[in-house]
């Protein structure tokens, strides 16, 4: 096991699946990519384009955004 650990480590830079997925939870994605995902699926594809009025997001800034608005809580 901890041989897999290395051998992950060394095909992604030295990072650990937790760091990766923390970068990846840090990072800002275009609405436009974001509309697409996965992540959006569960949202009315014409509200979230309205209400994602920014070029980009990151993955829970969207889905808060998205959230906080549908609810009423502008």
């Amino acid at each position: 096991m901890k041989s897999e650990t290395n051998q992950f480590k060394t095909e992604n830079g030295g990072k650990t699946l937790s760091e990766l997925k923390s970068e990846r939870e840090d990072q800002k994605f275009s609405t436009g990519k974001l509309l697409k995902s996965r992540y959006l699926a569960k949202y009315q594809p014409d509200f979230a384009k309205i209400i994602l009025s920014k070029p980009a997001y990151t993955i829970s800034e969207a889905i808060e955004t998205l959230e906080r608005t549908l609810k009423g809580d502008i």
